[in-house]
């Protein structure tokens, strides 16, 4: 295949930033060119689960040849690299090729990365979807690559993943992919929307932009709207809320497994939450960021402020232009009328600064010395901060040593964050120091956020969150009359927080009869609450097989997360291979044209175990040659086996837990080329499942072994 592969700009989310690209590339050419890559308008097509969402993304590029670079070239390679959260659970790809589409078929990421890049295979049209592991923000990339890109065609693929949803008050909120879609300079300019589900007009919107207009068909319960795509823009969609007064529960049986979805809210505690004093600091330079505007930032924080906090709040703004400018005096009640007139005085002396952040922070320090102590929000994008570890940690105490005692900072970094380098010991982003803003909010205690890793709203969102009561901690224990449950998983909004109106919500598996009783025991920094609920048979909800890819989804999302040893990794290939979702080992590789590695006419021969398809008087090789076809396969295999010498031979087949599936053996087999055919079936002649085999072969001294791949 004519291809070049796109050099990563990072190895792992826990050590870098990526951002959405598209490229399109021929062998030979180390530039990427992607100035006539176009994106169609996108659609994502939406599905509510009880409270996990289903989106199914569809995206087309096309490609202009009439450039002068690539007009001698009829088949390049495309590559996509996006982001989404580790709660997504992909479970399907499927590409079309004009009016016929190809589903995916999974693989282990080795096998499928072979067969792509492989000249000779008889997949001439394949596509490729590989994922990253998780990093510390939970953050995860994945790759999309589409061979090949022909002239005056368009190429559209269906990306099928779940997320949970993020509740609100009386409704469910999913973040839409623009993000995921604003690459280069021929992303998507409009993003389509198709949401099914019976609602009432007020119950359906877009929250991040205004005058959105639905068209609403009854008929079909669809909802659908067009939203022009910026970059740096985010959007949720506001869909109704399945939880009816105290909880939400649904179930799904599948292959003798019953598996739920539980949504509770938590005990009601008042709690009148203490009136916030919130010194804003303006440290921020269009000219050092891509893809976030003066008005946007502007925008959001005016609109966080107006919702997040109330007149018992007080505010204030520094901004750092040609000088320090004060947006008030003193502390403002933040009201309507007092954030519009900080912004109106701030206005034309905003954003053109120059980036001098002690001479902010004495303006800080004398602000609160005048005025009484506070809460700091540092929004910044410098890029001269210290790089190594050591002077880092220095300096951050420097700027803190200028503040009063017990102030508590938060800090947003707007900058376009470079890859992390690795300095031995110290570790650096870019120019920039991840330990100097990871120091000033550890030891202040504040929060910590990246642009890139966070929306800006919900960054800021997240700063200002303190104002809702919650809960520091939260246990959800279920029980069955005659039975139990297991495997249980949270999911909480923010990190640590657990909003007191927001429901918990829980995947799990359970055994027996309802009713379930639910205790839900919920501690604050002062005091533990706990509340006791009944669920009858009656209340519970069907369910249908996204409950099964949920909840295995995050079984794999769990393993991903420990250390990864040999046994893990196993692990996660053959849960993966078993369950149809994609992991950090596995890959999903389309057109399924498996039927080209079959032998087109074969005789079953495991029952007597091997036949020699011909002998030789001379041995054509000295060494054991071992090879298999199909592989993956269903629902069987052959090994071809060139035996050396006079002997016996022996095939033994393991699981990935070291156990014998089967066993094959010849005894004083001639030299030559023998063929054994697996069915995929137990010495007890039971059919085994999906995943990953090994094959040992044992011939005289000489021992090989080749893995099997098996899809049901």
């Amino acid at each position: 295949m004519k291809t070049m592969r796109l050099i990563y700009i990072g190895l792992l989310l826990a050590s870098c930033a990526w951002a959405t690209r598209i490229s399109v590339y021929e062998a030979g050419y180390p530039q990427n060119r992607d100035d006539n890559l176009y994106v169609k308008p996108v659609t994502d097509v939406i599905y509510q689960h009880g409270v996990y969402i289903e989106h199914q993304l569809h995206i087309s590029f096309a490609y202009d040849f009439n450039s002068w670079f690539f007009k001698n070239y009829e088949e390049l390679e495309l590559e996509w690299t996006f982001q989404l959260p580790e709660e997504a659970v992909v479970y399907n790809l499927y590409c079309w090729k004009g009016d016929s589409v190809v589903r995916a078929t999974m693989l282990d990421k080795w096998t499928a990365l072979q067969m792509f890049d492989e000249k000779t295979s008889p997949i001439r049209e394949p596509a490729l979807l590989i994922r990253s592991l998780p990093t510390y923000n939970r953050q995860v990339e994945y790759t999309l690559r589409i061979f090949p890109i022909r002239r005056f065609e368009v190429n559209r693929v269906m990306i099928q993943y779940l997320v949970p949803a993020r509740p609100s008050s009386g409704s469910l909120r999913t973040w839409l992919p623009i993000p995921q879609v604003t690459a280069t300079s021929g992303g998507a300019k409009n993003l389509r929307v198709l949401s099914f589900y019976d609602a009432r007009p007020d119950t359906v919107a877009v929250v991040g932009y205004q005058n959105i207009v639905f068209r609403h068909y009854p008929e079909d319960k669809l909802w659908e709207t067009t939203l022009p795509v910026r970059y740096g823009e985010y959007a949720e969609l506001v869909m109704p809320s399945p939880i009816q007064d105290e909880y939400y529960i649904s179930t799904f049986k599948k292959n003798e497994e019953i598996f739920y979805q539980l949504a509770v809210y938590p005990p009601n505690l008042s709690l009148s939450p203490s009136p916030r004093k919130i010194l804003i600091l303006l440290d921020y330079n269009p000219g050092n960021s891509s893809g976030l505007t003066s008005d946007l930032v502007v925008t959001s924080l005016k609109e966080t402020l107006e919702r997040s906090l109330s007149a018992a709040d007080s505010i204030s703004v520094i901004a750092a232009f040609t000088d320090i400018v004060p947006g008030s005096d003193g502390w403002v009640a933040a009201t309507q009328e007092n954030i519009d007139g900080i912004f109106n005085r701030l206005a034309g002396r905003l954003f053109l600064n120059v980036n001098f952040s002690q001479e902010l922070m004495l303006a800080a320090q004398s602000f609160l010395q005048r005025n009484g102590t506070g809460e700091l929000l540092w929004i910044t994008n410098r890029s001269d901060f210290p790089t190594y570890t050591d002077e880092s940690r220095e300096y951050a105490h420097e700027i803190l040593a200028l503040l009063p005692e017990n102030t508590m900072m938060h800090v947003l970094d707007l900058e376009n964050v470079y890859p992390m380098s690795h300095y031995g010991s110290d570790i650096g982003y870019g120019n920039r120091s991840f330990t100097f803003l990871s120091e000033l909010t550890r030891i202040t205690g504040g929060h910590l956020f990246f642009y890139r890793f966070h929306p800006l709203k919900t960054a800021l969102a997240a700063i200002f969150f303190e104002k809702v009561a919650h809960y520091n901690e939260v246990e959800v224990q279920t029980r069955m009359q005659d039975g139990y449950t297991f495997d249980r998983r949270d999911y909480a909004l923010f990190e640590g927080y657990y909003p007191m109106d927001f429901p918990i919500i829980q995947t799990g598996r359970l055994q027996g009869n309802f009713p379930m009783s639910v205790t839900v025991i919920a501690n604050t920094l002062q005091q533990s609450v706990k509340k006791d609920l009944v669920i009858p048979a009656e209340a519970v909800q069907p369910g249908s097989d996204h409950l099964y890819t949920a909840f295995y989804g995050q079984q794999l999302q769990k393993l991903a997360r420990r250390y990864q040893n040999n046994w893990v990794v196993n692990e996660i290939i053959a849960l993966s291979l078993e369950t149809g979702v994609l992991s950090p080992y596995t890959a999903f590789l389309v057109p399924d044209k498996w039927q080209s590695y079959y032998v087109p006419e074969f005789v079953d021969e495991t029952v007597k175990g091997s036949t020699p398809v011909e002998t030789h008087p001379v041995v054509m090789d000295s060494l054991l040659c071992v090879k298999a076809s199909p592989n993956p396969f269903n629902p069987r295999t052959t090994l071809h086996i060139d035996v050396p010498v006079r002997g016996d031979f022996r095939v033994d087949i393991y699981n990935l837990a070291g156990q014998l599936v089967r066993r094959f053996e010849r005894s004083a087999a001639v030299a030559g080329r023998y063929k054994v055919i697996w069915d995929a079936t137990s010495e007890a002649g039971l059919p085994v499942t999906s995943g990953i085999y090994v094959a040992r072969i044992t011939a005289q001294n000489q021992v090989k072994t080749i893995r099997l791949t098996l899809l049901r």
